[in-house]
């Protein structure tokens, strides 16, 4: 059996109980709803306690939660039960102008995952990636971010950090003067 919340705030941990054979190398794991390989996870844990925690994927959406058994002969999935993660909004406030290096306080809300940081790129970068600063949004609120020694123009962005991906949740522009 699998016993977890039917819905769950992005950000949170998944705490799943579960019964079952235990075998070694069985887990629970996190899918896109639907997904039918006994791979490709996008979360999971082993099933070597009884009540397990999940992080849950960067995005929120329709998943489902599995046991998988892994015997000899290959994983089967044993069980399934839907999951609906829902969307928690990010947002950052803090001055739009700053002096080359200084260090600043920026406000954020978001997911709040340990994992989740406060970031300045050049203006307009895509990607999660690439960040001249960061600081981790658990270590305080507002968070003090130093920004960047050459004068210009950027961006400073909440990453929030799933079990899969990362993924940019806000963003706002800063010159550097």
């Amino acid at each position: 059996t699998l016993n977890h919340v039917d819905t769950i705030e992005l950000g949170k941990i998944l705490e799943v109980e579960w019964s079952g054979p235990g075998h070694r190398l069985d887990y629970v794991d996190i899918v896109e709803r639907g997904h039918r390989k006994a791979s490709e996870e996008l979360s999971y844990a082993y099933t070597r306690n009884e009540f397990l925690e999940l992080r849950l994927p960067a995005a929120p959406g329709e998943y489902d939660v599995r046991f998988i058994i892994a015997a000899s002969d290959g994983k089967q999935v044993a069980l399934r039960r839907p999951l609906l993660v829902t969307d928690t909004p990010a947002s950052l406030t803090g001055p739009n102008t700053a002096n080359p290096g200084a260090v600043l306080e920026s406000k954020c809300e978001g997911p709040g995952t340990r994992q989740d940081f406060i970031d300045v790129v050049p203006r307009g970068k895509q990607l999660p990636k690439d960040s001249i600063t960061y600081a981790y949004t658990r270590t305080s609120n507002p968070v003090e971010l130093k920004m960047p020694d050459a004068p210009g123009e950027y961006d400073i962005r909440y990453i929030h950090v799933g079990a899969d991906k990362r993924i940019v949740k806000a963003r706002r522009e800063i010159t550097i003067e």
